[in-house]
């Protein structure tokens, strides 16, 4: 029995080596030469040749690596490298990181988008087939008679816009500050050249959305304008003004003139109405082409960004024709957050305000004619747009005794019935709660549900006053017994 075990044991020890080769499995490398490459020398080793290489003397091809071993001791061998995968470039650039745009997007559980806002890009068109942004663009219109459609772009400056606004977040390519935002793509600008007419008809058609009716849930809540002119356009500001009133956010590139007199910043950029964005570089410094004066916002990443590009490629573009999508971004950020919360949207002035308190400066300190209010802040925007939205649900009809003092903002209602504070019910006796309000005219009407905004501090008094009251009427009633 024992000399069965030992020839057996000698017969694996014999083939065992021969199993293992036979397992081998052919791994592609690169062979490099000392001299020229030896396609006979490399086939000596077991090697498969797929390709030799021109610019430097070597061999692509596939081989065992127990030949790889034997090669690579070969006199003629100068190294031999494994042919490894390497990772294209980040999704997310320094571009986003710089504005803190990744932060922004769990704020919220916007993650960047919610459906009810639309962004209008007016601008020379977009690659509508384009893979990291094809998924985002729902309407394509041209302001332009002698263009039926804003697809295909006429330069490849709109579709890079584009992509710093809302490219997807999906493995590969780039993201955009918000990168599932829906895009209308509006071409005003074809070929690069953008007719005044056509920007008043491309702000109508933002306004108006795919149904051709203003005040509808498909209007668009931002447009980006990266155009400017130094000329005065009173139809272009008009316009805007009007799609201001209307509550649309209108941000625009401050120009790429420098800052040679202390005021180049273009139309329509220096309107009041709109949020004018000057150009950053990855070192946090103000770019020396970006237009600079007291109309300029703030300022975001605008030198050497690197978008999306007509015919599915990708490549970096400077100028604050690159920073004012940046901005808008952020706004439709702060809008969705808002739309996701069910409380109305932010009016243009207010988001302007936000996107100034909440920058970061840069020297010098304070507002300046550069940079604004500062460098362009994501997640400090979106914070603050959050702001006050702890919400107070009533479950049941109030009664009429509702006061709303416009002068003062001070809300007072009296409630005989139960009220819902984030799903916690709290049965209440009667009782009056005032509240100075931040906000605009409140207005109710009794017969339906209405979100109220209050803070922590003036339902937890409110709680307490119910407590008192309660405990009160419980002794006077014992007192009665």
């Amino acid at each position: 029995m024992r000399v069965f075990l030992l020839i057996f044991m000698l017969f694996l020890a014999l083939i065992t080596p021969n199993i293992v080769k036979a397992q081998e499995q052919a791994v592609p490398i690169i062979a490099v030469f000392k001299d020229k490459p030896d396609v006979e020398l490399f086939q000596q080793y077991g090697g498969q040749v797929i390709r030799v290489f021109k610019i430097i003397p070597a061999i692509h091809g596939l081989m065992k690596p127990s030949d790889i071993v034997n090669l690579s001791k070969d006199t003629k061998i100068k190294y031999v490298e494994l042919d490894e995968k390497i990772n294209v470039l980040e999704e997310i650039q320094w571009n986003l990181y710089q504005i803190h745009a990744p932060e922004a997007w769990s704020i919220g559980g916007t993650y960047g988008h919610h459906t009810k806002i639309q962004v209008a890009v007016l601008d020379t068109g977009v690659d509508c087939t384009h893979p990291d942004l094809a998924a985002n663009i729902a309407w394509t219109p041209s302001a332009d008679p002698a263009f039926p459609s804003a697809c295909p772009d006429t330069s490849g400056h709109g579709t890079h816009v584009t992509g710093i606004v809302a490219a997807l977040l999906n493995g590969f390519g780039v993201a955009g500050v918000a990168p599932q935002v829906t895009v209308y793509d509006i071409l005003v600008c074809p070929g690069g050249s953008c007719p005044i007419s056509d920007i008043v008809q491309g702000i109508q058609l933002a306004m108006e959305g795919p149904d051709g009716i203003i005040g509808t849930d498909d209007d668009a809540e931002v447009m980006n304008m990266s155009f400017g002119g130094s000329g005065h356009y009173p139809a272009m500001q008009d316009a805007i003004q009007n799609a201001y009133d209307h509550g649309v956010v209108s941000v625009a590139a401050a120009g790429n003139s420098g800052c040679p007199d202390g005021d180049t910043v273009l139309e329509p950029a220096r309107y009041p109405t709109v949020i004018a964005m000057a150009a950053t570089t990855s070192a946090k410094t103000i770019a020396s082409f970006s237009s600079c004066g007291p109309s300029v916002t703030a300022a975001a990443p605008g030198e050497n960004v690197l978008s999306t590009l007509p015919g599915g490629t990708y490549g970096t573009l400077s100028g604050t024709s690159m920073a004012s999508p940046h901005g808008t971004g952020v706004v439709a950020l702060m809008q969705a957050v808002r739309a996701i919360a069910n409380v109305p949207l932010l009016k243009p002035s207010e988001v302007k305000a936000i996107i100034c308190n909440t920058a970061e400066d840069l020297p010098p300190a304070g507002f300046d004619i550069r940079s604004g209010c500062g460098l362009l802040r994501a997640d400090q925007a979106v914070q603050a747009a959050m702001a006050a939205l702890t919400t107070v649900k009533i479950t049941q009809s109030l009664p009429p005794k509702i006061v709303v003092n416009t002068v003062n903002q001070t809300l007072t209602v009296t409630n005989t019935q139960s009220i819902m504070v984030q799903e916690q019910t709290v049965q209440t006796n009667t009782f009056t709660l005032t509240k100075t309000m931040p906000s605009e005219k409140i207005i109710f009407s009794s017969a339906e549900e209405k979100l109220v905004l209050f803070d922590w501090a003036s339902l937890f008094l409110a709680f307490i006053a119910v407590l008192l009251l309660g405990a009160i009427v419980g002794t006077l009633a014992l007192r009665r017994i």
